[in-house]
């Protein structure tokens, strides 16, 4: 199938929901919210998304302690434990734009 860095587009909703899977990670408009299992870990710009800082990097929930952009839904089995200030998150507020999340025990 070739490098771990090849992209497949899928177009869904009507051709406005496009998902480009590689390496773990897929690109989401920010109209959607990502599928179960699935959190936004960066926002930014990309091509398939119209207009600034509309494009969402989501990758599955995994490990016992990830930080995920905020003002979206935890997780199950997951607490917030902190918030922070990360660069990939930019697009979602200059400051606290993430939450550290901690799978329960």
């Amino acid at each position: 199938m070739g490098k771990v860095g090849k992209t497949i587009a899928v177009w869904l909703v009507s051709g406005s929901l496009l998902w480009s899977v590689g390496a773990g990670a897929a690109t989401i408009c920010d109209d959607y919210q990502p599928p179960s299992g699935m959190v936004i870990t960066s926002s930014g710009t990309a091509s398939s998304c119209e207009g600034l800082c509309r494009a969402r990097e989501i990758e599955p929930v995994r490990g016992a302690v990830m930080t995920i952009c905020a003002g979206q839904r935890i997780p199950e089995g997951y607490d917030i434990v902190a918030t922070e200030t990360v660069a990939a998150c930019d697009c979602l507020g200059r400051s606290d734009n993430a939450y550290v999340i901690r799978r329960q025990r």
